[in-house]
């Protein structure tokens, strides 16, 4: 990949209108791949979506039912959609009528003219263990029109115990995997890729034009570097730990010289990086998630890392929270809602409570 270009439109698959596509049926129930229709259910929804005052079942319901399916139930309507990851071409609305039916029930939590806005936005995932559940729900919930995704690193059997891919999937890019599943839940989604990962020299360009940066990277050195570029930008960052629901808030467009998290580690600046190695590292990387106020288990894990653990432990429950809650965070950023800079424990803990 050029360097001087990180952010690749994701294109592996195809969208393209029924109309276009007529032409093309022969060829497509020839290619081998399965033909998905269902449309007319998707129909009956959007319709459903329009008329929510009307009863399903009801005669006034089914006549103007019958009547919307009548104009808008034809072979030339809609989209087909080719997923050749999945060997799979699959029909469905039109993009405003798809994000309508898909939004659907995001009201009123999300208001109509919230959705809009978030749409409007770009922001940045980092590391895609924690930050594929975070990339997912953004796109599940319509937070971002533009999902830029980062990460070099590839799919191992371990990290099956917390992302949601497969065994057929091992060996290959997170980043990649990631905007499948995206893409599969909706093609009409705009998702870039740097498939190099975040590095000193690319992070200028991939904070270009981003509102909020989840950070969820491995790298010490990254997560420095990413802060210094996004704190010089005014861009907030949001980072959760996926140890006792740790998840931090820097408002840096709020406090543009505000201390890097929170300055729990001091003063931390690009010197900082200068003479980093294993040892030192750790030790600041104890300071800046404040070693004292981990879980005990987390602990005693660090103790045992290159002995008996070759990495820290990450589970899918806390994984799949703090990606959650990240996404909430991130909403609430870019919907002008109340949400400080700070660092927050949202964790289930001490005595049963009923």
């Amino acid at each position: 990949m050029n360097h001087s270009q990180p952010n690749v439109l994701f294109n592996e698959h195809e969208i393209i209108a029924c109309a276009q596509a007529l032409p093309l049926n022969d060829a497509m129930a020839g290619d081998g791949f399965e033909r998905i229709d269902t449309f007319s259910a998707q129909l009956r929804e959007l319709f459903r979506c329009k008329n929510p005052s009307l009863a399903p079942g009801t005669a006034s319901f089914e006549q103007l039912w019958a009547e919307f399916a009548a104009q808008n139930d034809r072979p030339e309507c809609g989209n087909w959609v080719r997923l050749p990851w999945l060997s799979k071409w699959v029909r469905i609305l039109e993009e405003p009528d798809f994000l309508e039916v898909l939004r659907s029930r995001n009201k009123n939590k999300i208001r109509s003219d919230e959705q809009r806005r978030l749409a409007q936005h770009t922001i940045l995932v980092i590391g895609l263990s924690v930050g594929q559940t975070a990339a997912i729900t953004l796109a599940m919930e319509g937070v971002g029109g533009c999902l830029r995704l980062a990460d070099f690193d590839s799919l191992d059997l371990s990290n099956l115990n917390r992302l949601r891919s497969g065994v057929h999937e091992i060996g290959l890019l997170k980043s990649r995997l990631s905007a499948r599943r995206i893409t599969e839940l909706n093609p009409y989604q705009r998702v870039e890729l740097c498939e190099e990962g975040a590095r000193p020299d690319n992070l200028p360009e991939l904070l270009a034009g981003v509102d909020v940066l989840i950070e969820e990277c491995d790298s010490l050195p990254i997560k420095i570097c990413a802060r210094l570029e996004a704190r010089s930008r005014k861009i907030p960052v949001v980072m959760d730990t996926s140890d006792r629901g740790m998840i931090d808030i820097e408002r840096f467009d709020q406090e543009p010289d505000r201390p890097l998290f929170h300055g729990s580690a001091g003063e931390i600046d690009a010197q900082t990086l200068e003479g980093l190695n294993a040892r030192n590292g750790m030790d600041l990387m104890k300071r800046i998630v404040e070693f004292d106020k981990t879980s005990e288990r987390m602990r005693e894990s660090f103790s045992l890392l290159g002995s008996e653990l070759i990495s820290w432990p990450q589970l899918a429950s806390e994984v799949t929270s703090g990606g959650a809650f990240a996404v909430q965070a991130t909403r609430r950023i870019l919907l002008g809602q109340k949400m400080d800079s700070g660092r927050y424990y949202l964790e289930l803990a001490g005595e049963d409570r009923l």
